[in-house]
């Protein structure tokens, strides 16, 4: 029987990582010089991340706002008290469709939601 360990990818060495940290520096610099060693999925992905504006040197997803940032944009966000009526007013024509309403800025934050109250309770 084959060693659990014989499955798993070899784990590269001091110069291979240290080739790798240079030709991070090299690609974050703006060159494509010293880059062949590279993979090319993990070249792809460099330049897929830096294209989307992706900052590598942030040590954290910016996955939740503030909760001043969220009060900043719904206090900017007119579209929540013009939506809040219709919102209203859908729910009361469709009491027991189980469905849920948003709200959202033009880059896709959710400013505001609106729904059925089970279905409220897993969003």
């Amino acid at each position: 029987m084959p060693n659990a360990g014989s499955f798993l990818p070899a784990l590269p060495g001091r110069q291979e990582l240290r080739d790798l940290a240079t030709a991070w520096e090299t690609f974050m610099a703006g060159e494509s010089h010293r880059l062949e060693k590279v993979r090319p999925v993990i070249r792809a992905s460099w330049e897929r991340s830096q294209r989307l504006g992706v900052n590598p040197h942030r040590n954290c997803l910016p996955l939740m706002l503030s909760a001043e940032d969220v009060e900043s944009l719904q206090e900017g966000a007119d579209l929540i008290a013009v939506a809040m009526p219709y919102f209203e007013a859908i729910l009361q024509s469709w009491p027991e469709d189980r469905f849920m309403m948003a709200v959202t800025e033009r880059r896709g934050r959710l400013l505001y939601t609106h729904g059925h109250p089970v279905i409220m309770e897993y969003a």
